[in-house]
């Protein structure tokens, strides 16, 4: 089962950069919106820590979270945007 064969047909909460969205060099097949944290919105009645018994868990860690943030911020984020959103003013 894929990575997407997982999703299908679920209500799912991303985590992206809201300026990445807004820019146009991103968004195509060939350059995605990068995804920081894949969450499935389960309804209140449901724990959220379901586990591999429905398939897959779609579910990321904090510790995969961040370590997604920390490839984003070193590798895909220009260095001149890194200063100009980071650096001390």
């Amino acid at each position: 089962m894929s990575f997407s064969d997982a999703l299908d047909n679920k209500k799912i909460i991303i985590s992206i950069n809201k300026d990445d969205l807004k820019n146009l060099k991103f968004g195509t097949k060939a350059n995605p919106i990068p995804v920081f944290r894949v969450v499935e919105d389960l309804p209140d009645s449901i724990s959220k820590n379901r586990g591999s018994e429905n398939g897959w868990n779609v579910d990321i860690t904090e510790n995969q979270f961040k370590y997604n943030v920390e490839q984003y911020l070193t590798y895909i984020m220009p260095k001149e945007e890194f200063h100009e959103r980071f650096e001390k003013k």
